[in-house]
């Protein structure tokens, strides 16, 4: 997608209907943006359908997922005086940073603009647009699964949560006494399930706070398969779970592999050996700090490195207040953000902590720090490490203290994500 040719004469209307519109003006015609309403969003299932199904009337997987999620969606689009031209699905989520903060966050869930509208800056207009909706929601940070991630990267989002993609032969497996722990679930497992997935999700930042609708659909999660899922149980507490559906003889993707300790992993691998006569082969997706190969080393096993999500800070000040900091930690700073999608980050702030509180604002002093909001997104997500960043080049220092402070700040668990968006 080229570059956006819009004009920088813009204005806003207020539309007591339709929410905050925004006026623009591409090749002397004028363009709006805003939320759609009613039949509208037909309309948007006409462009999502010709962007990502190939033109399917049914659109199946969509409708089905929308069914489990039928809140926290806003879809926005762009009017030119054909009628609507381009799509924007946001939706409305909450995801854990350690064990001590959930922070909102808006998903992207969906981008899309007809072929004949393309190259004209409706995308880029559009996302920006939707920047000051995430900011007004109180949406410090989004999270998304880019088409692209040029295009995505020049709007201010980084690669994040980087994964352990696994493929394991079924024959490679071992027998473990560890097994004889793990059973089919039922629906009274269903509360220690989630605590187990709780549990975990708070060893990392990133991970989706999961609404009741969503593991409703987690635990049966096809209209087509069955869903099988096995729990660890030991000492009354569920260490960790299996789940998948679907699948093929030569290949078999497990929709989460969660395991709290390593005999959970142990008697999880078993259980997956006993399915060597139906299933040659089973792939997961893992955090980077997976202890896999603790358990099981095998020249057969392959493992690749990769990342589906990338992430933005939307509103600097917001995310870095969220952060609650050790009782005792005291930090004082300035830092300059650079960010020409959201002017409102881009400017020098003073950082300031004590008493497990941060505060982020304004000021004219010289910054000790200076980095770009790709930067910033990365080091609040804890992947890479605010010193691995520095090692490439994306932190620009001019006081070590101050970096020292910020460091310990954005210390902490590592970046992980295993929902799709």
């Amino acid at each position: 997608m080229r570059r956006r040719r819009v004009s920088s004469s813009k204005s806003r209307v207020r539309n007591p209907e339709r929410g905050t519109a925004q006026l623009f003006f591409v090749e002397n015609e004028t363009v709006e943006l805003r939320a759609l309403t009613g039949l509208e969003q037909q309309r948007a299932l006409y462009i999502w359908s010709q962007s990502f199904e190939r033109g399917d009337r049914k659109m199946e997987d969509w409708k089905e997922w929308e069914e489990r999620t039928p809140s926290g969606r806003t879809t926005y689009g762009i009017f030119d005086s054909s009628g609507l031209q381009a799509s924007f699905l946001l939706v409305d989520e909450e995801i854990y940073l350690g064990a001590e903060v959930i922070l909102p966050m808006s998903a992207v869930c969906g981008v899309g603009a007809l072929p004949a509208s393309r190259g004209r800056g409706y995308a880029s207009e559009g996302m920006r647009y939707c920047f000051e909706r995430m900011r007004e929601a109180g949406k410090p940070i989004s999270v998304l699964e880019p088409f692209s991630w040029e295009f995505y990267g020049r709007l201010g989002y980084a690669w994040t949560s980087p994964t352990r993609k696994y493929s394991v032969p079924t024959r490679v497996l071992r027998a473990s006494s560890e097994t004889e722990n793990v059973r089919a679930v039922t629906w009274s497992d269903r509360a220690r399930a989630i605590a187990c997935y709780t549990e975990f999700a708070k060893r990392y930042r990133g991970m989706v706070a999961r609404r009741p609708e969503v593991w409703d659909w987690f635990f049966d999660q096809s209209k087509k398969e069955h869903t099988y899922t096995y729990v660890y149980e030991r000492d009354g507490t569920i260490e960790g779970y299996v789940t998948y559906h679907g699948g093929k003889r030569e290949e078999t993707k497990l929709e989460e592999f969660i395991a709290l300790t390593p005999r959970a992993t142990r008697g999880l691998l078993g259980l997956l050996r006993r399915h060597e006569m139906q299933i040659a082969t089973f792939r997961w997706d893992a955090p980077a700090d997976d202890g896999l190969w603790f358990v099981l080393m095998h020249s057969d096993v392959k493992t690749t490195l990769a990342t589906r999500n990338m992430a933005r800070i939307v509103d600097a000040a917001s995310a870095m207040e969220a952060l609650r900091p050790a009782s005792e930690f005291e930090l004082d700073c300035t830092v300059a953000i650079l960010d020409d999608a959201a002017p409102w980050n881009q400017r020098t702030w003073r950082i300031e902590c004590a008493s497990g509180r941060v505060r982020a604002t304004p000021t004219d002093a010289s910054p000790q720090l200076t980095f770009d909001i790709q930067t910033l997104a990365q080091a609040y997500l804890g992947s890479p490490t605010v010193p691995e960043l520095r090692s490439a080049g994306r932190i620009q220092v001019e006081n070590e203290r101050a970096f020292g402070q910020l460091e310990r700040l954005l210390a902490g668990p590592p970046a992980w994500c295993n929902d799709g968006f």
